[in-house]
């Protein structure tokens, strides 16, 4: 398994978009972190104790990509030269102001982004 990982980052670093997310996980019954790291070549899933930017720069050791995409956690900034905000979570963000009741702004910034979306395929 340890050859696979080696073998699935090195892949991952030689890319020059890279996007991450995370989510908690159960692991013995303890909350650890799910972490995944993606490129248009490979799939890397990591599980952490911590939801912390060191995993991220443990996974990356030291390689900096031209653009990484994740949402707008704090610890998942900067990781990149350029940051690309997550559009599907801005999107889901949306969704939430228009199920709130925003009938003006929300759905004109939702088919926006759609289309963004759309065009990014």
């Amino acid at each position: 398994m340890a050859t696979a990982f080696k073998a699935i980052t090195a892949t991952l670093l030689m890319a020059r978009v890279i996007a991450s997310d995370e989510t908690t996980t159960r692991t013995n019954g303890v909350t650890h972190w799910h972490w995944a790291f993606l490129s248009d070549k490979a799939v890397l899933h990591k599980i952490a104790p911590r939801r912390a930017r060191s995993v991220a720069e443990d996974v990356l050791s030291g390689h900096q990509p031209e653009v990484w995409v994740s949402y707008r956690y704090t610890d998942q900034q900067e990781l990149g030269k350029e940051h690309q905000v997550c559009l599907a979570h801005v999107l889901r963000d949306v969704q939430y102001a228009i199920d709130g009741g925003d009938t003006v702004f929300g759905p004109k910034i939702r088919d926006h982004l759609r289309w963004a979306i759309r065009v990014g395929k």
